[in-house]
């Protein structure tokens, strides 16, 4: 399981290392500064450049700066570092490092504006790679002059750029830009991920992303506040259901479906073939009965079962007798894709969850059922909950607006999950999963290709699938989002992220299962 951090963690856990651990902050610099200028010498060899240039700021953003510059000198490279603060603003282990390098070499400049800094490069060798190290993670809102200015600069500059620990103007905790941000090739941080690498723009500015281990251990993590989890391959290996050779359809997962009503059958035939395909044994899907024939031609692998409907094509409360043997019968129930908010048939969602006791994923319009004054009921149903909604309909949900969520999305999770005591699959890039817990994790699968219709309902499916199976809620989640969005990302790799549909992931769910289970092979 690899972690993430917001700012204020971050920080933590580089003190809990150098005030009670005793490494000193002077070699955690050093060592941020070497991993930085692998990355940085890797990147000139490819190009076959001579010349760099370090943009350093105040802080220590800026002294990591001064120890990849003095890396470059050692290897031969002709490196100019342009520092916007003056000398005398630099304190600590930055001071140390910018005295060490002034005294190695003079081709140091103090650049306080990008008037300054121009006239001083129209002289020098064009740079290759330039290093951003001129705001770290402590910036929270727009970079002021000069840094606006020079973030500008770098930018326009024909060179791939290297960024210390988060590029310079991206929000460490939210990956948010209130102004204007610095786009790398590359990014480098330090001990762990930032929260703010792993949301958009940020993640994209980033680059590709590398994680430096600079000394802090792995047990400072026990003193951050908070900790982000994202799963990687041997997390979902370790998790996926394991089939006895004698196993019967019977033991190996029932679902239940009740989904779909007139002009949205897709959905219930998705969520009926995303169970099947991630495994369940049998597949039951409840349908308004006028539905039913054209159910039973979408889906030759599960059994549909005709209930009463409203006028519109809906569910009917008067469908609960009757889908209650089903409800008896299956393993989990998996509630909401196409069943539209026809009020009859949010009475007869609620009367449905209200006496269903087992797992019950609960997608889309059973899930924004929850909206407003019905979301106190959400906390007494008698069924472990899984909720599945995308962010309008959290939104919806929660009561708080998306640009709250934007802004404080990871807490905002946390909060939901403990009050209510439900699992939470926040739908998205990237999708969040909360737990009754507490715990937070952060999936790192998919791509913007799987903004398509279809999309949730396969998504639904396959949690249910995977739940019927004997994984817990939280495994349910996290082997289901990240398989899910594997298929997706294999699909665009064929298809490219336009080509790829909800069908197209059920097409490479195989592929994805493969891909996870040959993990095996490289224990």
């Amino acid at each position: 399981m690899n972690y993430a951090f917001t700012r204020e963690d971050s920080r933590a856990l580089d003190q809990y290392t150098i005030d009670d651990l005793g490494l000193p902050g002077l070699v955690l610099m050093e060592n941020a500064g070497r991993a930085i200028f692998d990355t940085v010498l890797g990147m000139l060899t490819e190009r076959g450049g001579l010349t760099a240039y370090v943009i350093a700021g105040k802080g220590n953003n800026g002294g990591d700066g001064f120890v990849v510059a003095r890396y470059l000198l050692q290897e031969g490279v002709d490196v100019r570092v342009f520092h916007v603060g003056d000398g005398d603003e630099y304190s600590g282990d930055a001071l140390t490092n910018f005295g060490i390098l002034n005294k190695l070499t003079n081709r140091v400049y103090h650049t306080p504006d990008l008037m300054t800094m121009e006239s001083v490069t129209e002289d020098l060798l064009a740079a290759d790679v330039i290093v951003d190290a001129l705001l770290g993670t402590g910036i929270t809102g727009a970079p002021r002059p000069p840094y606006d200015e020079f973030i500008t600069w770098i930018n326009s500059y024909n060179a791939p750029t290297v960024s210390v620990d988060i590029p310079s103007g991206v929000n460490a905790n939210t990956g948010q830009t209130p102004g204007s941000a610095v786009a790398a090739e590359a990014t480098v941080t330090m001990g762990f991920l930032k929260t703010g690498l792993l949301f958009s723009p940020g993640r994209e500015l980033a680059g590709e992303v590398s994680v430096a281990d600079i000394g802090i251990p792995n047990r400072a993590i026990e003193r951050a506040e908070h900790v982000y989890h994202l799963p990687g391959e041997d997390d979902i290996f370790y998790r996926l259901p394991y089939r006895d050779p004698d196993a019967y359809k019977h033991r190996v997962g029932k679902v239940f479906t009740l989904a779909g009503a007139r002009g949205f059958t897709g959905a219930a035939a998705l969520v009926g073939e995303g169970a099947l395909g991630i495994g369940a044994g049998l597949i039951m899907a409840g349908v308004p009965e006028s539905l039913n024939p054209i159910l039973e031609g979408k889906l030759t692998e599960v059994i549909t079962v005709p209930l009463p409907e409203t006028e519109a094509g809906t569910f009917s409360p008067e469908g609960k007798e009757p889908a209650g043997e089903h409800l008896d019968w299956s393993h989990v129930l998996a509630i909401g894709p196409g069943m539209t908010q026809h009020e009859e048939t949010a009475k007869f969602i609620r009367e449905t969850l209200e006496t269903y006791p087992k797992v019950a994923i609960v997608d889309a319009d059973a899930a924004t059922f929850f909206s407003g004054d019905n979301l106190s009921l959400l906390d007494g149903l008698p069924g472990d909950i899984i909720l599945t909604p995308h962010w309008g309909e959290f939104s919806r949900i929660s009561g708080y607006s998306v640009g709250d969520l934007t802004e404080n999305r990871l807490n905002i999770v946390r909060d939901f999950v403990r009050e209510y005591e439900v699992t939470l699959v926040l739908k998205g890039a990237p999708t969040i999963i909360g737990t009754p817990a507490g715990q937070v994790f952060i999936n790192p699968t998919g791509n913007a290709g799987m903004a398509t219709g279809g999309s949730g309902d396969v998504l639904t499916g396959m949690l249910a699938g995977l739940a019927a199976q004997g994984l817990s809620a939280v495994d349910t989640a996290m082997v289901g989002c990240y398989l899910h969005g594997l298929a997706g990302d294999l699909a665009a790799e064929d298809l490219t992220e336009m080509g790829v549909t909800a069908g197209a992931m059920l097409d490479y769910l195989p592929d994805a299962l493969e891909y996870i289970r040959s993990y095996y092979e490289f224990l």
